[in-house]
Order: C-alpha cells, then sequence, then structure tokens
C-alpha cells in the first residue's frame, strides 16, 4: 500500500491501494462507491501522517511548524481516476531568521536551535533578504617564496550560513509513517465506505 522512495532532494512516501480486496469483502453492488470513497480514504492517511510528522519533527528537533509546514507537504492527492497520494518531505536549507529572533553579539550571532555562531553576523542584503552570514577567507595558491598579502577583513567573500535539515531524520519519521497511513487508511476508508452504504440502503 505504501512505499518510500528517496532522492537528492526529498524523501518521499506514496500512498496507494488496490480495491480487489474491497471488492471481495463488500461485493460488487459496492464497486462504484468504493471507487468514490477511495480517494478521500487515502488523501486522510496522508494529511494525517503530515501532521503526525510534523508534530514529531516539532517536539525532536525545536523547529516551528509552520517552518516545517513547508518541509513536509502532501503531494499529488488522490482522485478517483488516480488512487495515489503522497507525502513529501523536503531537505531544503532554512534561513536561521525563520528558527527564531536571533541575536548580535560582538563575537558572533545566537541563533534558537542551532546555538551560538561565533564571528558571525546579521546582514541584509540589497534584495532585502536577512541572514546570519560568516566572512570566508579564499584559498590560493602561491608561488615559492612569494608573499601573501592579507586581505582587508571587510573585503572578504561572505557566506551565509543556514540550517539543512537531517535527510536521514525525514527518512526515519516518513518510514514510521508508512506504518500510520496503513492503519489510519483502513480506519478511514472503511468508517467511510460503510457509512455510505447504509445511505444508500446497500447494507
Amino acid at each position: 500500500m505504501a512505499a518510500l522512495f528517496s532522492k537528492s532532494n526529498s524523501v518521499t512516501l506514496t500512498i496507494e491501494h488496490d480495491t480487489r480486496e474491497a471488492d471481495k469483502k463488500f461485493g460488487e453492488l459496492a464497486r462504484k462507491h468504493i471507487r468514490a470513497i477511495l480517494p478521500q480514504a487515502l488523501n486522510a492517511a496522508a494529511r494525517d501522517v503530515r501532521k503526525h510528522t510534523i508534530d514529531e519533527v516539532h517536539e525532536t528537533h525545536r523547529l516551528g511548524k509552520r517552518v516545517l509546514g513547508g518541509l513536509i507537504v502532501q503531494g499529488r492527492r488522490a482522485k478517483v481516476r488516480a488512487p495515489r497520494t503522497e507525502v513529501i518531505g523536503a531537505y531544503r536549507s532554512i534561513s536561521f531568521h525563520k528558527l527564531g529572533a536571533v541575536v548580535q553579539t560582538p563575537e558572533g550571532v545566537r541563533v534558537p536551535v542551532i546555538g551560538f555562531i561565533a564571528g558571525a553576523f546579521v546582514a541584509r542584503m540589497p534584495t532585502g533578504h536577512v541572514g546570519v552570514f560568516r566572512r570566508r577567507r579564499p584559498t590560493r595558491r602561491v608561488g615559492a617564496g612569494a608573499r601573501r598579502r592579507p586581505k582587508e577583513r571587510g573585503s572578504l567573500p561572505i557566506v551565509e550560513k543556514k540550517f539543512t535539515f537531517q535527510r536521514s531524520a525525514h527518512a526515519a519519521l516518513l518510514v514510521r509513517g508508512d506504518v500510520r497511513a496503513r492503519i489510519i487508511f483502513r480506519i478511514e476508508f472503511e468508517s467511510r465506505l460503510i457509512k455510505r452504504l447504509k445511505r444508500k440502503g446497500i447494507i
């Protein structure tokens, strides 16, 4: 029913279901109703897995749920003609400002979740983007006997420091989501189908 795929920039939990088992249990008369209920149950399972994963990451990694909402999303939604849905965990880097209020000190920057970054500073780019940066001295090869002239500190290139969610954490959480998806799907599918069949007078 569910399968986990990992790519270079994301991990995807695919949730789908073969209707033949339900056809055998509820009979031929319920077939068209099964087709209608199936995508609803799949989408409900995907929403539950996404919410549960966000809650767990929030507790274990102390990341805000608003940030996680952009990292863990429901992909394609199940439809009657395409009974398949996805929960996707992205590995995008997150600007430190999205983790909470950063504090500039003379020695560096204090960042929520991460801690203290020595030698860092807060700056606003010409584009308006505000980030936490550190100066990086470029590596240059010099000939034998040549003297390296140090650059002025203010002219050194800078690089933005960001938080990258660990790939292994997403994968581990969505693996557990696989088991949860099976349970939630079965509950949602059977309860929705039975209600519909009763409403139609089939059972």
